[in-house]
This record gives structure tokens, sequence and C-alpha cells, in this order.
């Protein structure tokens, strides 16, 4: 599996466009799961195959041209967290949610090694995060080149997560004091 980290707050905030200009008509040859769309629940109930909700949340599963037409349509939109989950077309949504649905807001594992699709069945996975931040995961290095081509600051997510992630903490060391508490020994009591 590989990934790509992307901090676009430089631009202040996360345009999609970009992404799916990238990917152009590879994105079109496959339906994209889309979750945590937020305003963009609107625009792209307008296109979805299905309109549904899973666990809570409002999700969308799109035919890929759709998807960029409808992305294309609304490059002002921003998106300050949402996941877009591309499937082969011949994969039902049955099965493409019985294999766990995606996330972006709260979601530690997007920040653990080794790097994993959230849906086993899914080929491409973007995550955009806070407003600034873009995972990109695919087993395609030409989809992650398609992107890397268009964001220079890229960075192996891999590598970025091994630099973000808490090492472990030092064991507290064993007290050597008599065993009166901290007020005791700095107040003198018993």
């Amino acid at each position: 599996m590989n990934g790509l980290y992307i901090n676009t707050s430089d631009d202040l905030f996360i345009k999609m466009h970009p992404f799916f200009d990238a990917l152009g008509e590879t994105a079109d040859s496959y339906n994209w799961l889309v979750s945590e769309a937020g305003p963009w629940d609107a625009i792209f109930s307008k296109c979805s195959i299905i309109t549904e909700s899973f666990d809570g949340e409002t999700y969308h599963f799109i035919e890929g041209s759709a998807l960029r037409k409808a992305i294309a349509d609304n490059r002002i939109q921003v998106m300050n967290w949402g996941m877009f989950c591309a499937f082969p077309k011949e994969k039902e949504i049955k099965d493409i949610l019985d294999a766990g649905f995606p996330k972006a807001d709260f979601n530690s594992e997007l920040w653990t090694n080794p790097v994993r699709m959230q849906n086993e069945l899914s080929v491409i996975e973007i995550a955009a995060l806070e407003g600034t931040k873009i995972q990109i995961k695919s087993e395609s290095e030409e989809v992650l080149a398609k992107i890397s081509g268009c964001y220079k600051n890229a960075y192996d997510l891999e590598k970025y997560n091994e630099s973000v992630m808490r090492k472990e903490a030092p064991k507290a060391k064993k007290s050597t004091s008599s065993g009166a508490g901290f007020f005791s020994r700095l107040f003198g009591g018993k």
C-alpha cells in the first residue's frame, strides 16, 4: 500500500477539483463512496446512484464521471472533512458497506502504519481532513504520480506517519522515598 500526505494550508483550505482534475478519466472508471461530505451533501445527492445513511452518517454512491462533473461544476466549494473511496464498478454497495465504512473525522487509524485502506475493497481513498490536509492512498503508483505531479509538497504518507507517531512515554521511575506523599514531604506532615 502506498499513500501521500498533502498539506494545503498555503491555499488556506481544501478544494477537491485539483485532485479529480489530476485523476482525470481514471476517476471515471470507478464508482465512488463519498461520506462526511457536509455542505456537499446537497450537491452529491443530485448525482448519486444511491444516497442513504449508514450508522447515522449520510453517504453517496456516485458513478465516477458524475462525481467529477459535480466537483468541476462546484470548483468554489471547499471541503473541511470527507472521504472519497473508489471501487470497481462491479462491486455492490452492500458488499462495500460490509467491508467497512470509511471515515475521516476522529479516525486515528488514518495516522498509523502500515498504511492501509479503510475499506479492503477500495482501490483509491482520498481523505480530506481539518480543512487543510489530504491523504491519498492507492496501490497504483500511477495514481499517486498523477497527484504528486500537481502537488510538489506531497509527502510519502508512511514517512509522515512515522514522523508524527507518538513515541512510547518513558516509564515512571520507582520512588525511593519513605512512602510519604508529595505534600507530606514538602510541608513536613506525616
